[in-house]
C-alpha cells in the first residue's frame, strides 16, 4: 500500500504544478512508462491468469 500512497502524495504535488514544471513531468511519466512497458505488461498476465486460476 506504500506505493498507493506515494501515487496519491505525487499526484496532488502534480496537480499544483504550472507550465514547464508540469509538462517536464508529465513528459518524464511518459518516457518512464515507455521504459517500463514489457516489465507491466508481463505483471497484467501474470496477474490475469492468477485471477483466472481463482474463478
Amino acid at each position: 500500500m506504500a506505493i498507493v500512497r506515494r501515487a496519491y502524495q505525487a499526484a496532488l504535488e502534480l496537480g499544483t504544478t504550472r507550465g514547464a514544471d508540469r509538462s517536464r513531468a508529465v513528459r518524464s511519466l511518459a518516457q518512464a512508462l515507455k521504459h517500463s512497458a514489457d516489465d507491466i505488461l508481463e505483471a497484467n498476465t501474470l496477474d490475469l491468469e492468477a485471477s483466472r486460476e481463482m474463478a
